[in-house]
């Protein structure tokens, strides 16, 4: 998504030379959206973590997988090795959350308060390590204060009840409106392979349809969404 972000990439280039009328559709899709129930945190708030939690508690929905699939894994394992998280943290995390996934079964469930948040606690975490591996370990992240070695428990107490409380909304928003597909055959975070060791990660294949999935304050799509389906 970065190489679309940048005008003068020759990805960027490519589809606004072969897909440049892209106003109609997205007038379409926002005259549906008009008028769409925002759910707004509270508060200055990190968005860009909180959709990727999303994205976590969402692949709960549709699997009961190790977490250690997942980019926050090799994210956790840069952090550690970079010396901004102990070692035993990360493991214990790890290890701790496939224990709670296995343990709730989260998969095609609505869970009750207190397992919901636990998990979306656990999902926030999962986002904080995934941002290691997007954008490497010099960015600001909330886990760079954590020296010390910390039990998960401790961890999940770094987690603001306002972040919580949003992720709550959407994950329940979310089973409401997808839980008929949450038992659909589905493939969590395909990659792509494509020419000059140039790959591409999708979020979900449900039933065969390629879904991308974003959180947004604003009740409008933009063209680069529709690019990044595409590519």
């Amino acid at each position: 998504s970065s190489a679309l972000r940048n005008p003068t990439s020759s990805i960027s280039l490519f589809f606004k030379d072969r897909l440049p009328r892209t106003r109609d559709i997205i007038s379409q899709v926002n005259g549906e959206l008009r008028g769409a129930t925002i759910l707004k945190p509270d508060g200055q708030v990190d968005y860009s973590l909180i959709g990727t939690a999303f994205h976590y508690r969402l692949c709960f929905y549709f699997k009961n997988c190790d977490p250690r699939t997942f980019s926050a894994w090799s994210g956790a394992q840069l952090a550690s090795g970079r010396g901004f998280l102990p070692n035993r943290t990360v493991e214990r995390f790890f290890e701790e959350c496939l224990s709670t996934v296995n343990k709730f079964r989260p998969k095609s469930l609505r869970l009750a308060r207190t397992k919901e948040v636990q998990l979306l606690q656990l999902c926030y975490i999962l986002a904080c390590f995934e941002q290691f591996d997007r954008r490497g370990t010099d960015i600001n992240s909330p886990l760079k204060m954590l020296k010390q070695d910390l039990t998960t428990s401790k961890l999940l107490k770094f987690v603001p009840d306002t972040i919580v409380e949003d992720l709550l909304k959407l994950s329940y928003v979310a089973y409401d409106r997808w839980r008929k597909q949450f038992r659909s055959r589905t493939f969590l975070n395909p990659t792509f392979c494509g020419p000059n060791y140039l790959n591409a990660q999708a979020d979900l294949i449900v039933k065969q349809c390629l879904w991308e999935v974003k959180t947004t304050i604003s009740s409008n799509i933009q063209a680069i969404w529709l690019y990044q389906l595409l590519s």
